[in-house]
């Protein structure tokens, strides 16, 4: 499982951003930790709730709870103001992982018709396909919303002294 980190982060710049129902996905984010040191995001995908209290502004050290779903995406799942007051939706991290169950039902329907309809196109190169997107399936449907769940989100704020 992935595990929750606190970290302490000043965003310098990103690229762009995807806003999606309930969260912002921000690509190729540079930012600098308490030491200077500049750290990069390929991806950030920060709850609307979370932002529009301030999770995400351009040169203010904030506080972030996150959690990495993939070697690429990173998730803030929880943010503190200096003043310790604590930020945390639990619905939208709740839709987040719904989308991500519901991509990993379309990639484990895609599987087999997708592997079949490239592997005659390629003579039989294609099929290698098929375990690829049921991995992705897997991902998506079982392994992302495992992370993003209620009792393991509660379990991790609560190695930080965090009552949720």
């Amino acid at each position: 499982m992935s595990q929750m980190h606190k970290v302490v982060r000043v965003v310098k710049n990103y690229k762009d951003s995807v806003r999606g129902n309930s969260a912002t996905l921000l690509k190729r984010v540079r930012a600098e930790d308490e030491s200077g040191a500049t750290v990069y995001y390929k991806d950030l995908l920060i709850p609307d709730y979370l932002k529009s209290k301030g999770a995400f502004s351009k040169d203010v050290p904030r506080t972030w709870y996150v959690k990495e779903t993939s070697k690429n995406v990173t998730v803030v799942v929880g943010f503190a103001k200096n003043s310790g007051e604590f930020f945390y939706d639990n619905d939208e991290i709740k839709g987040i992982a719904r989308g991500a169950r519901v991509q990993g039902v379309i990639f484990g329907a895609a599987a087999v018709p997708a592997g079949v309809i490239v592997g005659i196109a390629t003579y039989g190169v294609g099929l290698l396909i098929t375990p690829w997107l049921l991995f992705l399936a897997y991902r998506f449907f079982i392994k992302i919303p495992a992370v993003l769940g209620q009792k393991t989100l509660q379990r991790d704020f609560q190695e930080f002294g965090i009552k949720i």
